[in-house]
């Protein structure tokens, strides 16, 4: 007999930031879960001119925009009560509007989890006081604290189980172009046209003017051409497409992060493919294998044309399965 879910009936307020559709797969999963789903974006706005605010943090803009925008949020839900509210990696919501919600909202359980490390959104940690429960998929940033660490996990339209043995590509690359993807990117280049290896690289820009923007202020941005990028996201299913049409895939985590991007999780146990990634800390997981994944130096990246020749070694079945979506809602609802 098949346990019910944990939250099986239940309510839930679920704000997290839309971030290529993920929002909605974990809204899915929780709808399929059985629980009834309240869902609204973390920021209070996408757009350039909103982004910039967030991201330049100015704080007297940042507060009142957020304010208004989490008390009309509080407006509409005004006659809910909820089981569980399920914040993922805020970075705009403010500590008023959380005590306005705890205040609102006394039986709730109040859920986080960031898929940001605190170097990267420092105004996170100090949220925690408001949750009952806290999870980071950063292990830095569970040390000598009572957030729970806990891994991102892969979508079930990755589950290709690497049936495709045609690769029209050695390795590939699709990803948003931040910090310093394009200068590895374009080092690797060189290096795999040097071994005749055939490689797809597909770096993300929200909007041209943030190309103008880093052309101007990022060295690193020096040799870009605006032909480097594209300014449209692709959908999972291209995502797929590319990915099956690889041998091995590209990360590249952002440079102060230590815990794993979705893509290391989505390819090497959803796709079960091989991944080159400058994550180190990748060692410490009980999926690291060195013929599946190979660990390059940002800063001097290099791939050995060897490391293509193997097939991807299959893990223990239940290691797929602790790293899917499914199990990581059970686990933050346990």
């Amino acid at each position: 007999m098949i346990k019910d879910s944990i939250i099986k009936g239940k309510k839930i307020l679920f704000i997290c930031p839309r971030f290529f559709n993920y929002e909605k797969e974990i809204k899915k999963e929780l709808e399929q879960q059985g629980a009834e789903i309240d869902y609204f974006d973390e920021r209070f706005g996408n757009d350039f001119f909103n982004k910039s605010i967030i991201r330049l943090n100015l704080k007297f803009f940042k507060t009142f925009l957020s304010n208004k925008y989490y008390l009309n949020i509080l407006k509409k839900i005004d006659d809910k009560n909820y089981d569980f509210i399920f914040f993922i990696s805020p970075e705009t919501v403010t500590e008023k509007i959380l005590k306005k919600m705890k205040e609102r909202n006394e039986t709730s359980k109040f859920i986080l989890y960031t898929w940001d490390s605190f170097l990267n959104k420092p105004s996170c940690k100090y949220l925690m006081k408001y949750f009952d429960k806290k999870y980071s998929f950063d292990k830095k940033d569970c040390k000598n604290t009572d957030i729970k660490f806990l891994p991102l996990f892969y979508l079930d339209k990755y589950n290709s189980k690497n049936e495709n043995r045609n690769f029209e590509y050695d390795i590939s690359f699709v990803g948003t172009a931040h910090e310093d993807r394009f200068f590895i990117i374009n080092k690797l280049k060189e290096n795999l046209k040097n071994q005749k290896l055939n490689s797809y690289f597909y770096l993300y820009l929200q909007s041209k003017k943030i190309y103008y923007f880093r052309k101007i202020f990022d060295k690193r941005f020096k040799n870009a051409e605006i032909e480097n990028f594209y300014f449209n996201t692709l959908t999972h299913e291209e995502i797929v497409k590319i990915s099956n049409n690889s041998k091995a895939i590209l990360d590249i985590q952002r440079d102060i992060q230590s815990g794993l991007t979705m893509r290391t999780i989505e390819i090497a146990l959803g796709m079960r493919k091989k991944i080159v990634t400058t994550n180190k800390e990748v060692k410490e997981y009980d999926f690291y294998n060195e013929n599946n994944i190979l660990i390059i130096d940002r800063k001097n990246p290099f791939i050995q044309k060897e490391f293509f020749d193997k097939e991807y070694e299959i893990l223990d079945e239940e290691i797929y399965k602790k790293y899917s979506l499914k199990k990581w809602v059970e686990n933050i609802f346990e």
